[in-house]
This record gives C-alpha cells, sequence and structure tokens, in this order.
C-alpha cells in the first residue's frame, strides 16, 4: 500500500511537469505568434508612410507671440523611419530661446542660415488611426557661431520620450489620407558642456502639417 501510495504521488508530480511544460510552449507559441503579427503590422504601417511631403511649419516667432506663424516646407519619409525634415531657419528654432546673457549667441544662430533636421521614429502599436510613433531627432550642431569675439560651437537638442513623457516629440500618419504631423520640442542649447539657453514648451513647440505629394518607384526584387 505504501509503494502505490508512492508511486501515485510520482506520477501526479509527472503530470503536474508535463502541464506546466505544455502551458510554457503554448505560451511561447503564443507570445512568438503575436510578436510577428505586430512587426507585419509596424511594417506596413512604416512603408505606407514613404515618400515627400509638402506642407507648413507651424511656430511662434517668439516667447511674447500670442499666436503662431507659418512657413512652407518640404520633407521626407523613409522606410529605414527616418524623416528629414528640410530647410528649417534656424531664426525660427532659437526664437524662443530663454537663458541669461543669450541676445548674443541667439542673434548669431539665427544667422547662420538653414539645416535640415532627421529624426528616427518608431512606431506605437497602440494606435491605428493615425498611426503615432515616438520621435528622436537628433541634435542639431551649428559650427563656428560668433559669440563674444569668439568662435564656438553650438549644440540644439530636442525632448524626447526618453526625457519627457509630457512633452516628447512626436508623429502621426493617417493612412487613408497621406496626411502627416510632426511636432518637435527643442529643449536646450550647449556651448561646449555649458548649458546657455533652454526652451519652454508651450511657446517652442513646433509642428509640420502636410500631405504626401509623390512616393518613389517600387521594384520587385528578382
Amino acid at each position: 500500500m505504501k509503494r502505490l501510495r508512492v508511486f501515485s504521488i510520482v506520477l501526479g508530480c509527472m503530470a503536474a511537469l508535463m502541464m506546466t511544460s505544455c502551458l510554457k510552449d503554448d505560451n511561447t507559441e503564443e507570445t512568438q505568434q503575436e510578436w510577428e503579427e505586430w512587426q507585419k503590422a509596424v511594417d506596413t504601417q512604416r512603408n505606407a508612410m514613404v515618400g515627400d511631403y509638402n506642407g507648413k511649419l507651424y511656430y511662434y516667432a517668439s516667447v511674447s507671440s500670442k499666436q503662431t506663424d507659418s512657413l512652407a516646407v518640404q520633407w521626407s519619409a523613409a522606410s529605414d523611419s527616418v524623416i528629414v525634415l528640410k530647410n528649417i531657419p534656424l531664426q525660427q528654432i532659437v526664437g524662443t530661446m530663454l537663458g541669461n546673457n543669450i541676445d548674443d549667441l541667439r542673434d548669431s544662430i539665427a544667422k547662420m542660415g538653414n539645416v535640415d533636421l532627421m529624426a528616427k521614429v518608431y512606431v506605437n502599436y497602440e494606435y491605428h488611426s493615425p498611426i503615432v510613433m515616438y520621435a528622436f531627432p537628433e541634435p542639431i550642431v551649428v559650427k563656428d557661431v560668433a559669440v563674444g569675439g569668439e568662435r564656438v560651437d553650438a549644440v540644439i537638442s530636442f525632448d524626447t520620450y526618453e526625457t519627457s513623457t509630457s512633452n516628447a516629440s512626436y508623429a502621426k500618419f493617417m493612412m487613408t489620407t497621406g496626411e502627416m504631423l510632426v511636432v518637435l520640442y527643442p529643449k536646450e542649447v550647449f556651448v561646449g558642456t555649458i548649458r546657455k539657453g533652454y526652451f519652454s514648451p508651450q511657446v517652442a513647440r513646433m509642428q509640420w502639417y502636410g500631405k504626401r505629394g509623390s512616393r518613389p518607384a517600387i521594384t520587385e526584387n528578382k
């Protein structure tokens, strides 16, 4: 009788282990399937936004501005999830810069002309229409800026989801209409390791809004 009881316990343990193993396998297969479906959806959405865009940049000209100004702009979205915002006047970026004794730096940067800004975007799959993406703009490096009789390099950074959840840069794309919105928040201006200026999100926010005008030709691999 004692042997029978021990044997029953052993069988019960083996059955429990087998059930646990099966559940793990099922969960692994289900997780893998969900990941593949998610990745397929992301690829579809990412490829859908590829093309060239025409629209407007909306911005505040200065901290004291009561309404936004606008500027005709162009940008592009590539299949590697990189958005290139073209010919952005530095004057529009630093116009709302705050800080102590920054007039010389702000004016000097503003005179340096236009720049192209690249931003990597990542799809947030919780949203489908419009598609919502986290944007991670590359810092703008403005070289050879004249400040106080010296030539310095200034770096303009942007808020992202890694630095601010409330004022994170982002983008939205509507698949049905080909419309895109890109919102960037300038954050700080550094000269070397010293922070010389900063931005208030309420007035520094810059918005690109427009519609895709053309798409590159798609070639099939044979």
